[in-house]
């Protein structure tokens, strides 16, 4: 048995609506939600089936109205139901910018210092998410005593893990701990990076939506 509350039931209620034209009840929220909880453990390979009993049409004038869920408590600003997806697509700039494991490291400093970014994401060959190389990895490597470098030394060895990664589906305010304890985090959508996040990022969004 999985325990949720109730302003999880509600938001994944208003979510199933918005995203997929499921119009349920608050039951049904908390089955998703329990649901989506529990999937966090599964491998990728296992299917799940929720069953939603419930519809939405009692309940306009409660969770489903804006005014009842912020007088209540469970709508706190008006981005808490944005997910990492929509902020993505609100984003400016020249999209998701990745590495192949295989690039050089001169190939790779040359496109951190023309887009003028800190970090990379790293993509295996077949599109998934290797890891992360950034400028402190690259530097170290480049001062490190009694290694010989050259020219066609690739990345493959400084790729570090990345232990921030969001599916798109994410709601926004469930990843700002991770994002004040990391610089960024990357966003996936069925296990192949979309779009990487940053404080500023998130800053100026939630700036615009005062």
């Amino acid at each position: 048995m999985i325990r949720v509350t109730d302003k999880e039931c509600f938001l994944w209620a208003r979510r199933l609506t918005r995203q997929e034209g499921i119009f349920t009840g608050g039951s049904c929220g908390a089955a998703i939600a329990a649901a989506v909880r529990y999937c966090r453990e599964l491998p990728p390979d296992r299917v799940v089936v929720v069953l939603l009993p419930d519809t939405g049409s009692r309940y306009l004038s409660k969770f489903y109205d804006d005014k009842w869920m912020r007088e209540n408590g469970f709508l706190d600003y008006a981005w808490s139901e944005v997910t990492l997806r929509d902020l993505l697509a609100v984003k400016t700039g020249p999209g998701l910018i990745t590495a192949q494991i295989t690039d050089s490291m001169a190939q790779v400093i040359q496109k951190m210092k023309q887009y003028d970014i800190s970090q990379v994401p790293v993509l295996n060959q077949d599109g998934s998410l290797a890891g992360l190389v950034n400028e402190i990895n690259l530097l170290e490597h480049m001062l490190e005593a009694n290694h010989t470098h050259t020219a066609g030394e690739t990345i493959e060895d400084l790729v570090q893990p990345a232990r921030a990664v969001f599916p798109g589906y994410t709601l926004l305010e469930e990843i700002i701990p991770a994002v004040t304890e990391r610089n960024a985090i990357i966003v996936t959508e069925g296990g192949i990076p979309t779009g990487i996040l940053t404080k500023i990022d998130l800053l100026d969004y939630i700036a615009q939506s005062i």
